[in-house]
């Protein structure tokens, strides 16, 4: 049920309770009206009558004419045998009440017996109260009322529907505006007027979007920077392996070359002498080698984001495999993964690709990460390349600590096959909290 149903419906409820209670109040009043008319009118007729000189027969029925057209009261002359000698006639309104409003007010029927003095001996007039006319008033002013009020309620109500909607209106353009800000359109703004609440949320909304704007134009020239970076840092490291380990490979393989001669001329000296040039050159390549390491710590990627991190190991191979195709989806679906499950993510992907491209030689490799499940982390690595030759295949160090990191986080993991097309399918399965309610699709 919509938001702008419900308030008009709750409008709707109110109106209808105010309009029972309206109709109960009118009805009581209503009744004791005509009630206190009634009473009044008994009491005016007797009276009339009892103000009248000692009548002749003659007199009295001119009395009973006399109340003809009176509206309230009905006035009957009897005989001294109880018979009816003449009967006034009351006035009837044009347009009676209906029964069901007239039913609840009409009072009992209620009326007063004249006899003897001023009357002639034995005869008597009986005045009975006749409300029907003071009902039908009563009705006639409590249905203008009613109309009248129906009206307002009605008028109302479209007045409060057309604010409810135009005021949910601007609500829905600014839930619109809203997600097309969480998928990263921040140029959408929204006219500032309108209520000067709108115009508020209207104008805080148009300030976020602009910062919003602001910030993504500043991240992509940082993420610029880190690239110019990141390839200095390459050229630095080949710079380093050319200019330092290069030497080193060097003198070592020019060592390690004379190591015969000496040994059949038994110049055991010389033997250890070259031995240990070769050990210093190792030790030396050993310190650089580490040096490298640091720099290239995967850590230290996942600082700039998960999908960065793997650009950046598909860049590695692109380079040094330039016909094959690497592809990324990232589909988490309001998930975001803490640094550990990110690591192991990262982990997976880049044992996986090593594999792929070692012992495969796949032309192409896609790697999916999704959330089928609120709570469930899926990364799939799909390679095109010659498959596993055997079902399982023996789990080396690589495979061994990729296992051991899905394990300790209550995952799963499957290398098969993948059917019926070639190559092979890795799927990790890790348990994830649900923490950011947005959408990311990075293909």
């Amino acid at each position: 049920m919509s938001l702008k149903f419900r308030l008009f419906l709750s409008i709707g409820i109110g109106f209808a309770l105010a309009l029972l209670l309206g109709g109960a109040l009118a009805i009581l009043r209503a009744k004791q009206s005509v009630q206190t008319e009634m009473a009044a009118a008994l009491q005016g007729g007797a009276d009339i009558v009892a103000d009248t000189p000692k009548a002749r027969l003659s007199d009295l029925e001119h009395i009973v004419r006399g109340f003809d057209g009176v509206r309230h009261l009905q006035v009957t002359l009897r005989n001294p045998a109880r018979q009816i000698v003449t009967v006034s006639r009351p006035a009837h309104s044009v347009h009676e009440a209906p029964w069901w409003f007239a039913s609840p007010i009409a009072p009992p029927v209620s009326s007063l017996r004249i006899s003897g003095a001023p009357m002639p001996a034995r005869w008597s007039l009986e005045i009975t109260a006749d409300p029907r006319n003071e009902i039908a008033e009563v009705w006639g002013q409590t249905r203008d009322a009613f109309v009248a009020l129906i009206a307002f309620c009605v008028g109302t109500g479209v007045l409060v529907y057309l604010l409810v909607g135009r005021s949910l209106g601007f609500l829905g353009g600014l839930g619109q505006a809203l997600r097309r800000v969480a998928e990263g359109q921040h140029d959408i703004t929204l006219a500032e007027e309108g209520p000067p609440e709108f115009a508020r949320l209207a104008r805080g909304y148009n300030r976020m979007a602009l910062r919003l704007s602001q910030y993504e134009r500043e991240n992509k020239k940082l993420l610029s920077q880190i690239a110019e970076i990141q390839e200095d840092e390459r050229a630095e490291i080949a710079r380093d392996l050319h200019d330092e380990v290069g030497p080193l490979l060097f003198s070592i393989n020019v060592d390690a070359a004379a190591l015969p001669e000496l040994a059949v001329s038994q110049d055991f000296d010389g033997v250890k002498e070259r031995a240990g040039r070769i050990g210093d050159a190792a030790g030396q390549i050993q310190q650089q080698v580490k040096g490298m390491l640091r720099q290239l710590k995967p850590v230290d990627v996942l600082d700039f984001g998960l999908d960065v991190a793997i650009r950046e190991l598909f860049s590695f191979w692109e380079t040094r495999f330039p016909d094959l195709y690497l592809s990324l989806q990232n589909m988490l679906n309001g998930l975001n993964p803490d640094r550990v499950r990110e690591e192991v993510v990262y982990r997976v992907v880049q044992e996986s690709l090593s594999n792929a491209i070692r012992h495969g030689q796949p032309r192409s490799v896609a790697v999916l990460i999704a959330a089928p499940l609120p709570d469930q982390l899926v990364v799939t690595i799909t390679d095109d390349g010659c498959g596993l030759s055997v079902p399982r295949p023996a789990r080396g160090a690589g495979l061994t600590g990729m296992a051991e990191r899905v394990f300790s986080l209550g995952g799963s993991m499957s290398i098969e096959n993948n059917k019926p097309a070639n190559g092979v399918v890795v799927k990790v399965t890790l348990p994830v909290e649900r923490t950011l309610n947005a959408e990311k699709s990075v293909a």
